[in-house]
């Protein structure tokens, strides 16, 4: 039987481990941390829950494919609820608007409140369809390393049809063509921040994450996204993973170009492959035995972080949904302070989820639970008290500004999180969420592969390896390195 090291417990990590030894192989998985979930966790505070990381849920085939694959049913272990609205938006002229489930229903809120001609929701989703159901195959659902990816029907059409992939505008580009008013054409451009990019700067390809969530469907997972993990992590240990907490790697040993195991505790442990669900940066630069195979992927720039605030609020607001967005008076300002200028935006938009407004039971009767994020800078240097300061009373007037709420005095507790918090908690180098970020047409092709070049054996798993960050794209990236270490082993071993 072969023996697979895998470096971290985040999603990408816990779905590569799952797989492999549902397929025979005899994996460990080794956390630094004593908590498995990467860059997803929760905190208490003050009697409410609050959630560490991403909080809405996309993507269900991708995991429905990844149960099925180890023989379990997705809903004997998760329960998702809808979300309608998908999100509420609070613009800075007072307009206040429900991206709706129903595209009926989301076209009629553009329509009387922005004024939007009818029929253009429906068109945009049309466009956005195409560059899904045409880069998908491809782009998220192969490996993408090897001429073995181009060889799949799905595959082929993507080749056959690069135009309907919209790679030469940026987002803002398409989005502004399809949509009369810019408040619409801003609503979209925000899905450039699910990957930590500019949607002045990415390519449109990436409207397809406006078709994924308001078309194929968002959800609430009901434990939250961490519920997710804790199913996984069930599963794994159903399977075989042999998990071990607390436990980081030290060094991948590589000998004759090949991994040869790790060195656990000062100890070496002899492997036939590794996968590492480490922070790439992190995997070259200190993991890999020797400097020679260090690798720079921030040529350019990393994906954003964020500056995150959770606070307990002593009351109620009917007023706002489960996911809300606080737009900015400038969003183009706004992305040129976080990219050009790499500082913290003077007046960011606000996110903020409220996980009460889904599950009552997280927070105490009558308050809520904030969890209020915006989008910070990579960046190695710490966030003062000045900075945060500026920052909070940035977010509390954008709010009052957008929905006449005013909150300041009702926050009872509250923790601060910034990307050196992230950083130091999970390796992401600069505290970057997604790695490298998507802004330029070349991006997707200069992320990390997911079996690496010039070490035989091993693989990566993550969001800064291929097809990219967040939830459904780092188990996709577990699902890819599983199927090419799985492809490779059983060609050389076809007795496993």
């Amino acid at each position: 039987m072969k023996r697979v090291a895998v470096i971290g417990g985040g999603m990408g990590g816990l779905t590569a481990a799952t797989r492999l030894a549902a397929k025979g192989f005899h994996v460990t998985l080794y956390e630094a941390n004593d908590r498995l979930g990467g860059k997803i966790g929760e905190i208490e505070q003050a009697g409410a829950r609050f959630p560490l990381g991403p909080t809405v849920f996309t993507m269900r085939d991708a995991f429905e494919e990844f149960f099925d694959y180890v023989g379990a049913a997705f809903e004997d272990y998760l329960t998702t609820i809808p979300l309608d609205p998908v999100a509420r938006y609070f613009y800075p002229d007072g307009t206040t608007l429900d991206a709706r489930r129903d595209p009926g229903a989301f076209e009629r809120e553009l329509v009387e409140k922005l004024g939007e001609k009818p029929g253009a929701l429906g068109d945009y989703f049309d466009y956005a369809r195409a560059i899904h159901e045409t880069g998908a195959p491809l782009f998220l659902w192969s490996d993408f390393s090897t001429l073995r990816a181009f060889r799949k029907p799905g595959s082929i059409a993507t080749a056959l049809n690069l135009n309907k992939l919209d790679p030469f505008r940026t987002m803002h580009q398409a989005n502004d063509f399809f949509f009369d008013d810019e408040r619409t054409a801003r609503l979209f451009d925000r899905y450039a921040t699910y990957n930590g990019s500019s949607p002045y700067r990415a390519p449109a390809t990436l409207n397809l994450i406006a078709y994924v969530e308001n078309v194929l469907g968002a959800y609430h997972v009901k434990g939250g996204v961490l519920a997710i993990v804790n199913a996984i992590e069930r599963l794994a240990e159903r399977v075989g993973v042999e998990i071990k907490r607390g436990v980081p790697v030290e060094r991948i040993v590589v000998r004759n170009r090949r991994v040869a195991g790790v060195v656990v505790n000062g100890a070496f442990e002899t492997y036939d492959a590794v996968v590492s669900n480490a922070d790439v940066e992190r995997t070259y630069d200190e993991l890999l035995e020797g400097g020679r195979r260090r690798r720079r992927l921030f040529t350019t720039a990393p994906s954003t972080s964020g500056l995150l605030f959770l606070w307990n609020v002593e009351r109620a607001h009917d007023n706002l949904a489960a996911h809300n967005v606080f737009f900015s008076e400038d969003y183009r300002l706004e992305f040129r302070q976080l990219g050009k200028e790499r500082r913290l935006p003077d007046d960011p938009t606000a996110y903020v989820h409220i996980p009460a407004k889904m599950e009552p039971e997280t927070a105490p009767a009558g308050t809520e639970n904030w969890y209020v994020l915006v989008n910070a800078p990579a960046s190695e240097d710490p966030y003062d008290a000045e900075t945060i300061d500026r920052a909070r009373s940035s977010i509390l007037a954008r709010v009052k500004a957008n929905s006449g709420i005013d909150v300041a005095d009702a926050i009872v507790a509250e923790t601060t999180r910034t990307p050196r918090d992230l950083e130091r908690e999970t390796g992401a180098t600069l505290g970057s969420i997604y790695g490298p970020s998507s802004n330029g047409r070349r991006a997707s092709f200069l992320r990390q592969r997911n079996k690496a070049r010039g070490v035989e054996g091993l693989y990566f798993a993550g969001g800064g390896s291929h097809p990219g960050g967040g939830v459904p794209l780092a188990a996709l990236s577990g699902k890819h390195a599983a199927d090419l270490l799985f492809r490779h082993n059983y060609e050389r071993f076809p007795s496993l």
